[in-house]
């Protein structure tokens, strides 16, 4: 809804080529730099923010794109397998489940930048968008740093997570759930979980990797749940103020080791 379709200008060339729907793809949004009103679903945005090139140059389809502060639009180096992988992920919120409060963490694993606007999180198989889509502004990733990506801006700002980059994907399962990073049509990482504790991040033991006394090559160890000293935020229970929700992850941060039985 509100999304333009447009032809690869590649394929202007042909003119049966706009008959091949590999050539089409879904135009990129536009908003109004000088408010920076960037909302589909916000019908007092001024002008109203919509996906489309309207007599101006469409873009590659599989090239990937970001916006700078003055609304320009720049290709940007797009991920690709072995540039990301999800290293935590914080799909059972304390007490009463809120999907407003979930993320996963990525981390860049490769040699060079990459700009995370075009990643399209995906969770057990259902369609997402795009980042771009629901973010403003160039997102590059430097080699070795860590990101969070929420459900929910106000959700997150809520929780301590001011500044996480916010996803357009069903919520996570609590259990039994398979999640992807997809970068144009190619899924570039993904991870599994049978369960997630209530309150509890699971974690990929020591994205640093030499830091902890074992491997991924563990098995077992490689994921587990983070220690329980790691309280990164407490809300007071919405229908029992006098309880406190504790949060318990390390989002942005480096994970610690799994603890070794």
């Amino acid at each position: 809804d509100g999304v333009a379709r447009q032809v690869d200008p590649d394929a202007f060339a042909d003119p049966l080529a706009n008959d091949d729907p590999a050539n089409w793809c879904n135009a990129l949004p536009v908003y109004n730099p000088e408010t920076g009103c960037f909302d589909p679903t916000d019908l007092e945005c001024v002008p109203s923010p919509a996906f489309g090139t309207p007599g101006g140059a469409n873009f590659q389809c599989e090239l990937c794109y970001c916006q700078d502060p003055e609304g320009a639009w720049q290709e940007a180096n797009a991920p690709a397998v072995g540039d990301l992988v999800i290293t935590e992920v914080f799909g059972n919120t304390p007490g009463a489940e809120n999907a407003d409060w979930e993320w996963i963490e990525v981390a860049s694993i490769g040699d060079t930048s990459v700009d995370l606007t075009c990643v399209t999180p995906r969770f057990d198989g259902s369609d997402g968008a795009p980042l771009h889509a629901t973010n403003v502004g160039c997102r590059a990733l430097e080699p070795g740093g860590l990101a969070v990506l929420c459900s929910d801006a106000e959700g997150g700002a809520a929780t301590g997570l001011e500044g996480c980059l916010v996803y357009d994907a069903k919520a996570l399962k609590g259990s039994n759930n398979t999640i992807e990073l997809v970068s144009g049509d190619e899924v570039i990482a993904t991870a599994f979980y049978e369960s997630l504790a209530d309150g509890v991040s699971l974690q990929l033991a020591d994205t640093a990797v030499g830091e902890c006394a074992y491997s991924f090559a563990d098995g077992d160890l490689a994921w587990c749940d983070t220690p329980a000293g790691e309280i990164y935020t407490t809300l007071p229970k919405p229908d029992a103020p006098e309880e406190t929700l504790f949060f318990v992850g390390t989002p942005g941060e480096m994970n610690p080791c799994c603890p070794v039985e």
